[in-house]
């Protein structure tokens, strides 16, 4: 018998999330192979979705892990800001027009998804100019 629900079936995979995951470059050669935090995951899916929700391809994010573990997180039009989601080396960096630099230092998971409209808002306003 067909059973409908399956206990321990694994989680939908987003095939942008995934994409963005799989195309990550790195700051610094040799490199350790870091694996995506379930923090980061979460935060990047919660970008992939807000992408969409605002037309914007979420394929075009491109992330560079830096030797701190953080992200420099840009997209084909230009530079979107960094974030570090592990202990002890926490912080957000978002950009406000093209010479304004803002950074949340310590900052929850929660507090890093409500700023992502931060750089929604400048990815935006890379693609004008």
């Amino acid at each position: 018998m067909l059973t409908l629900f399956r206990k321990n079936r694994p989680a939908l995979v987003d095939s942008d999330l995934e994409h963005i995951i799989s195309n990550v470059r790195y700051s610094t050669e040799p490199h350790d192979d870091i694996p995506f935090s379930e923090e980061e995951r979460q935060f990047f899916q919660a970008l992939v979705d807000q992408c969409r929700k605002n037309k914007l391809n979420p394929r075009e994010i491109r992330l560079t892990r830096m030797s701190g573990k953080g992200f420099n997180v840009d997209t084909y039009d230009g530079y979107i800001g960094k974030i570090n989601l592990y202990e002890g080396r926490r912080f957000m960096q978002y950009l406000i027009g093209l010479k304004i630099i803002k950074e949340l230092p310590n900052p929850t998971l929660e507090e890093c998804i409500a700023t992502i409209p931060y750089w929604i808002k400048h990815m935006k306003y890379c693609k004008r100019t």
